[in-house]
């Protein structure tokens, strides 16, 4: 090729490729579409540094670029084939052609909802992560270098022009990478803070997140953050670091009559568009363009799991920024100003500082109970108003409690729209309404709805946040979701701790909420301690009988039987019971205490002692709930079982059928009451011998404990115990080893090597090992096993006799009857 300074035709070559049109022109480079010749025959693009612009930093630049697209490999970063350099030494790099469009145009032309545009930027985001996994960074990231494909009918992302990348950890090439002085590089509108700076050089990874987060916004509000045009390079700078970005919802609300053609691009409406920015996306998207990078998310990956939570509607882990967060970044934007005062103030800091955070807690009270007090009003009138248009008399229909709360539902947009505080009440409200109801999907929209006010009218109520997440989180926790249960609370509690004096009734019930989760993933140790915490603070507040001490008491107890201290949980689970009957009368809450008490008796073995409890407890719950509750589900699930336990299987499988039903209709397919139905079905068709049906059973109860809890959880080692059981009893031994071996790991990681817990899964598998006939084997695992539950359960438990007889089985079957007639005679 010549050194024509008017540069290439299209009748030209380099080396194997002949270039065919000139696609497009940056800063520093030319872009072909060429066509190769050999080895293989392809249109490809082809990327040339411009004449009169290789100086010895562009130079850099583009062999940088070429080594950073040899190291990737990815579906979604656009391959590198080649690079080289012409006759005269002008540098050039080969790469896929990618015929596509930038993202946010495609999206509008197909009027994406924000959902889709969310997936598709998922992608981009681990095709980032990718670039950061092998050492480059982007540092350029923008909707033209962003660019979406259709393959088999599917948008397929593409990043390119990965120009000004720089390296993390290693060299990419042996020319030093130098931005001049003042000198921008990358665009403006997508830049980071810390780019901003004046030598530009102090970026990481993170600075990609910022621009990623830029990309999002724009995305989904159809705007910029920042409008640039006609700055000089040192305003943008300055903005850049300094000026606060607009929330996504409010950017919207300020574009008029341009939100909705944006909305329309989105196929829905302004007002719709607003609701669903409003505090998930708008968080997630700021923290993404926080100013402060240790704030950020620290890879694209997290933003990209951030936004899947966000798809899966559970929470995410951005929230608005605290009022010591927000007070710091006053200070650093006003830094003279603020010194001044502070000399000032510090002379009076050491006398004043314990008035004030007293007279600041009593002020926020007050402040607190009189906006309660106001919103409570408005709630009730708004409820009334609600309750009067369902007047059963009217056109003498029934109306059933759900009709009146969905009609309520339905007006709530017309009737507060410029009311959000008393709109997030009225929502709170009804979200609990719904979940005494048994109505939990519709519950958790409301409540959801509610935080999401919460978070974007008023930040800075911080309390109410907290109070909505953790009302969120008990919904989570009673579909069986206990990751998002525990993030939820734990959140709310510490907000409620920073904010409240202690000992609190609203901090106690935090720790009494998260102390429940943490029984339910096997935590013994944390739920101990945080459910004796709000037990104490709770009888220091209330004294002895209150609900809410009857509250703690039971979940401390339920704590206890999983741990098998059987009789101080039961004595608790009177306590509470008593408590509630005096106070409460026919109530939810005694029946639940009758069949948590039932529960805890029948697992001594007193069985005539628990029917009573059963049936009084399901006749109150029909009475008030009808027949289509999950409450009278787990109730009659309560009393199958102890029919079955009482030696009537025929009598418990029809009730167990009928209890699968109802939490299947009305909790969905996965969910831990539904796979409890199925364990319990299971058993009572093993007693029927109808092994096969009972396997394919606990094996649909063993993957929904899989999917919900975790492959490591305790209920999935019992759900193994049973499925080892059902092998065993078809004698498929080597199975059956397999599956109590790996109920055992469970239970030893979970409660160590000398639990209760691991020595059932042992004694099992000791059962198996003498049936494979492996007597020498199973002898020292059936004798230590015994020993374990022995001392934890005593002589008389079922547990006991059943480890004791397997011991005795072993000694038996060894020949060794003078052994054998030991344990009979008192267990060795």
């Amino acid at each position: 090729m010549s050194g024509d300074t008017h540069g290439p035709s299209t009748t030209e070559s380099i080396g194997p490729y002949k270039l065919l049109d000139l696609l497009g022109e940056g800063g520093m480079g030319e872009v072909w579409l060429a066509e190769q010749t050999e080895p293989v025959h392809r249109r490809v693009a082809l990327k040339l540094i411009k004449l009169g612009m290789d100086t010895k930093q562009v130079l850099a630049r583009l062999e940088a670029e070429r080594q950073a697209l040899a190291v990737m490999d990815h579906p979604n970063i656009a391959s590198f084939y080649d690079g080289g350099a012409t006759d005269t030494g002008r540098p050039y790099f080969v790469m896929e052609l990618v015929q596509g469009v930038p993202i946010t145009d495609y999206c509008d032309k197909n009027r994406f909802s924000t959902a889709d545009r969310i997936r598709l930027f998922v992608d981009v985001c681990h095709a980032i992560q990718h670039a950061h996994h092998k050492g480059v960074i982007h540092r350029d990231l923008k909707p033209s270098n962003v660019l979406v494909t259709v393959k088999e009918g599917e948008p397929v992302v593409k990043i390119i022009d990965f120009g000004i990348a720089k390296a993390l950890g290693q060299e990419l090439t042996e020319r030093t990478l130098v931005t001049r002085l003042g000198q921008i590089v990358g665009t403006p509108e997508y830049m980071s803070p810390e780019q901003a700076e004046v030598s530009g050089m102090d970026v990481d990874t993170r600075t990609d997140v910022y621009s990623l987060g830029v990309m999002l916004y724009e995305l989904l509000v159809g705007a910029l953050p920042f409008d640039f045009a006609a700055r000089a390079d040192q305003a943008i700078r300055s903005a850049i670091r300094e000026t606060e970005v607009p929330r996504p919802s409010t950017k919207l609300t300020s574009l008029g009559e341009t939100q909705d053609t944006i909305a329309r691009y989105r196929r829905t409406t302004a007002s719709a568009l607003k609701r669903e920015l409003r505090s998930d996306l708008d968080w997630v998207i700021l923290q993404a363009m926080e100013k402060d990078r240790t704030r950020r998310y620290d890879t694209p990956a997290s933003l990209a799991l951030e936004l899947e939570r966000h798809l899966r509607h559970e929470p995410v882990l951005a929230h608005a920024p605290s009022a010591t967060y927000r007070v710091g970044r006053f200070v650093r934007r006003h830094r003279a100003g603020v010194a001044f005062a502070g000399t000032i103030a510090t002379m009076l800091i050491v006398s004043a500082v314990g008035m004030s955070i007293q007279a600041a807690r009593v002020a926020r009270e007050r402040d607190r109970a009189e906006q309660e007090a106001s919103k409570a009003e408005a709630v009730n009138e708004f409820l009334q108003t609600m309750l009067a248009s369902a007047n059963p008399w009217v056109g003498a229909r029934e109306v059933r409690v759900a009709d009146v709360i969905d009609q309520a539902v339905t007006e709530i947009d017309r009737e507060l729209d410029a009311q959000p505080e008393v709109e997030a009440a009225v929502r709170f409200t009804l979200g609990r309404t719904y979940e005494g109801l048994g109505l939990v999907q519709e519950a958790e929209t409301q409540v959801r709805e509610a935080l999401q006010i919460r978070r974007s009218a008023d930040p800075r109520n911080e309390l109410g946040i907290a109070e909505a997440m953790n009302q969120l989180g008990k919904i989570h926790y009673s579909r069986g979701e206990f990751p998002a249960a525990d993030s939820l609370i734990s959140g709310g509690l510490q907000v409620r701790t920073l904010l409240l004096p202690t000992p609190h009734l609203e901090v106690a019930e935090s720790l009494d909420d998260l102390g429940a989760v943490r029984v339910a993933v096997g935590d013994y140790e944390a739920a101990d301690s945080l459910l004796r915490a709000a037990l104490d603070m709770r009888v220091s507040l209330l004294g002895e009988k209150s609900l809410e001490v009857a509250g703690s008491q039971g979940n401390l107890a339920a704590l206890l039987v999983n741990q098998g201290q059987l009789q101080e949980a039961e004595a608790l689970f009177r306590t509470a019971l008593a408590t509630r009957r005096e106070i409460q009368g026919d109530h939810l809450d005694v029946t639940t205490a009758m069949q948590n008490l039932a529960i805890t008796i029948q697992w001594q073995e007193r069985l005539a002692e628990v029917e009573p409890l059963l049936r009084e407890a399901l006749e109150i719950q029909q009475r008030l709930l009808g027949d289509d509750h999950p409450v009278v589900a787990r109730s009659v699930n309560n009393l199958a079982v102890f029919l079955w336990r009482s030696g009537a299987p025929q009598e418990a499988e029809p009730l167990l059928r009928e209890a699968l039903e109802i939490n299947r209709r009305v909790l969905g397919d996965e969910n831990p009451e539904v796979s409890s139905n199925l364990v319990n079905l299971s058993l009572v068709l093993q007693d029927q011998e109808r092994i096969d049906e009972a396997e394919t059973i606990r094996r649909q109860s063993l993957a929904i404990d899989r999917s919900v809890l975790g492959d490591d959880h305790p209920d999935v080692a019992r759900s193994l115990n049973s499925l080892g059981g059902l092998m065993a009893r078809a004698e498929r031994y080597a199975e059956a080893e397999a599956t109590f071996r790996e109920a055992e790991r469970i239970q030893t990681q979970n409660f160590g090597a000398d639990s209760w817990q691991a020595a059932t899964s042992t004694s099992m598998l000791g059962d198996v090992l003498v049936r494979m006939n492996r007597l020498q084997e199973a002898e020292p695992i059936l004798v230590r096993s015994y020993e374990i539950i022995q001392a934890e359960f005593g002589d008389e438990h079922g547990r006991t006799q059943a480890a004791l007889g397997r011991v005795i089985q072993v000694y038996e079957a060894l020949g060794d009857e003078e052994k054998a007639a030991e344990y009979r005679g008192g267990g060795g």
